[in-house]
């Protein structure tokens, strides 16, 4: 990066590579890489003799290692994992916005530009990359967090549906059912009866559907309201 290919602009809590380089005249530049949303963070492993063991490699780690290749005739010195967090606040005024609709859409879209208000970034990421990044955002030392681990652990979750493997698993939750009928009779009895509280997602939705079901079904229901 140079006055002619200034910092990008960083999409929120985009996970992003940055590079530490040096040229063939030993000037050290700065480079940037955003691991592909599209693709999953956690690849599969092949193995010649299919077992038990399943064997797991997070994208970024497949970027890192093509560096090389991204970037041809420079000397990789560092690579680390970060993602920036920007600010999604909505700014609004109902009483001057003269269309509220229309504001709400445009402080929608400024929500991808807001200003960056935290960094995270692997722990043992050098101090220069992490002093750089500071100051292309505008950060303060206490808006950084050091992860020691993969940055945004939300990714593992996909190990439950990629891994075949059904006792490491908990059981499937089945909710508490509790029948309170599915006609409007004997529905309005039951609650006429004695108050019911259903505590989700640990009860049952579906008193709450047979509750609607029955309502839009009695003609002496008017109307239905939250």
């Amino acid at each position: 990066m140079n006055p002619a290919h200034p910092f990008p602009r960083v999409v929120n809590k985009a996970l992003c590579i940055a590079v530490l380089l040096k040229d063939q005249h030993g000037e050290t530049l700065f480079g940037m890489v955003q691991v592909p949303r599209l693709l999953p963070r956690l690849i599969r492993l092949p193995r010649e003799e299919e077992g038990r063991r399943l064997d797991f490699v997070f994208l970024a780690d497949l970027v890192r290692m093509y560096m090389p290749e991204l970037f041809r005739g420079f000397d990789i010195l560092s690579t680390v994992s970060f993602r920036l967090t920007r600010n999604s606040d909505l700014y609004l005024d109902e009483e001057a916005a003269d269309d509220l609709l229309t504001a709400i859409e445009d402080e929608l879209m400024n929500r991808r530009k807001g200003d960056t208000v935290r960094l995270e970034i692997d722990a043992d990421a050098p101090l220069e990359i992490v002093q750089r990044l500071m100051a292309l955002n505008g950060l303060s030392p206490e808006q950084v967090y050091r992860a020691r681990g993969p940055v945004n652990l939300n990714r593992l979750m996909m190990l439950s549906s990629a891994c075949p493997r059904p006792e490491l698993k908990y059981p499937p939750f089945q909710p508490t059912e509790i029948s309170i009928g599915e006609e409007p009779e004997t529905v309005f009895s039951e609650i006429r009866q004695r108050d019911i509280l259903l505590h989700h997602p640990y009860d049952s939705f579906n008193p709450v559907v047979h509750f609607v079901s029955s309502a839009a079904k009695d003609p002496n229901v008017l109307a239905i309201k939250q």
